[in-house]
């Protein structure tokens, strides 16, 4: 299909680099831009491809067969409109990953808990014999692996709204929509949009595909406005289809018949918030795997660094860092996770929420909150108006100095700053290992 075909890709980020390999792979005359010419320049030099400049690009697009886009080009972007004007074919790259992989493919979308739980269905099935690939959003691209997923293989996808929002034949047979709660407003510029944009996991899906949705939450409503076959989970009350927390009792209902499929206590130290283990179960009730090997599964999960991650500890005091809570409704649930007294540090870029939402939410346990970054300002403002004691702190080593001192006689210190990382990290993994630092660097003095 791509063998000696002209194909340029455009963004040259983890997707973009991953798109160039498999094209490479299969003979394709590749070429790369980026609106960053020296990222283009540096990608095209280590993969001898052909960087495309600003002036040259109009030529160039014209003469080329296929366009790939990386997540967050729109496909409504000038780029892609005027690809299209040229009659040049425009594909995300998830649906190149999705053409030359010979595998059953398994998406995964949701505001939070995505990377979590392709993980927990990759180790589900593995567990069940059966050959994995785990990729997407996960920081490890679709294209990079599709390629070599066998026939009898699966690929699990976390899929993010942006790379959901330019989807056009993209079709998994399997999609599980872990929850949708408001994000990204600063992109999608309304819950509506956001949601319009998970809902691309189904555009291309039929009756005869399933998805899994979260009945506590805006993934309801969209899965059932869909013609798949419909299963649910829930932490809080009874679905028609799937499976759901009873008081104590784990259930499922299948096909009309309600039976028991465990105990809170069988999950309790499990390393995943509640909402996982019931989807992750669900997951196994549909691909016909048995119960065991799902809690097995969640008993050896261990979760990605800088998720409710544990640093460490100095007298009382515990440490967790939890930087890829990017938005309100992460911090939350990281919240309703963690045990005891606790000193909040938040803050960062805001991504569009209403932050008095989440200070008019926090429990009593919330001994204070110390705020960092662009919106540390507003935040405190906001967490005083709901009568919680804040600060604002100029660096990280300063925010675990003063939430320490907040939880003294003991506590967690739990940093889940609620906002985006790049008013001053490249991303939520740096600023968690900025965090960290700051910690080790607190506990040695």
């Amino acid at each position: 299909m791509y063998s000696k075909k002209k194909v340029m890709v455009v963004g040259v980020g983890v997707s973009g680099k991953g798109a160039v390999e498999l094209l490479l792979r299969k003979n394709a005359k590749v070429f790369v831009f980026d609106d960053v010419e020296e990222k283009a320049k540096k990608v095209s030099e280590e993969y001898g491809v052909h960087f495309v400049s600003v002036s040259e690009f109009p030529s160039v697009l014209s003469s080329c067969d296929f366009v790939i886009l990386s997540p967050g080009i729109s496909i409504n972007s000038n780029i892609a409109v005027m690809a299209q004007a040229l009659g040049v074919k425009v594909l995300p790259e998830i649906e190149l990953g999705e053409s030359c992989c010979n595998g059953t493919v398994y998406a995964v979308t949701g505001t939070n808990g995505k990377s979590s739980m392709v993980r927990l269905i990759g180790s589900l099935l593995e567990l069940n014999g059966k050959s994995v690939e785990v990729c997407g959003n996960i920081g490890r691209s679709f294209s990079s692996v599709a390629d070599k997923v066998e026939e009898d293989g699966f690929a699990i996808v976390e899929t993010s709204s942006f790379q959901l929002e330019t989807v056009m034949n993209f079709k998994p047979s399997l999609a599980i929509i872990v929850n949708v709660k408001p994000d990204h407003l600063d992109r999608h510029l309304s819950i509506e949009e956001y949601v319009k944009a998970k809902s691309g996991i189904m555009k291309n899906m039929d009756e005869y595909d399933v998805v899994i949705g979260n009945y506590d939450d805006l993934s309801k409503e969209i899965v059932d406005n869909s013609n798949c076959c419909k299963y649910y989970f829930s932490t809080k009350r009874a679905v028609p289809e799937g499976v759901y927390v009873d008081g104590d009792e784990i259930v499922a209902i299948s096909t009309g018949r309600r039976y028991v499929i465990g105990r809170m206590s069988d999950v309790k130290d499990v390393k995943t918030p509640l909402e996982n283990v019931v989807a992750l179960l669900c997951v196994a009730l549909v691909c016909n795997v048995s119960f065991g090997l799902a809690y097995k599964c969640l008993r050896e999960f261990e979760p990605l660094p800088h998720t409710m991650q544990y640093v460490g500890k100095k007298g009382k005091i515990r440490y967790v860092n939890d930087s890829k809570g990017t938005n309100i409704s992460a911090t939350l649930c990281a919240i309703d996770n963690t045990d005891g007294r606790i000193a909040l540090i938040c803050g960062g870029r805001t991504k569009g929420e209403n932050y008095a939402e989440l200070f008019g939410k926090l429990p009593d346990r919330i001994v204070s909150t110390v705020c960092i970054g662009e919106n540390a300002e507003e935040l405190t403002r906001l967490a005083m108006s709901a009568g919680i004691k804040s600060t604002v702190a100029d660096s990280v080593e300063n925010a675990v100095r003063r939430a320490s001192e907040s939880v003294l006689d003991g506590g967690t210190v739990l940093f889940s700053p609620a906002t985006a990382s790049f008013d001053a990290y490249e991303n939520y993994a740096e600023r968690g290992m900025a965090f960290v630092s700051a910690v080790t660097a607190y506990a040695h003095e």
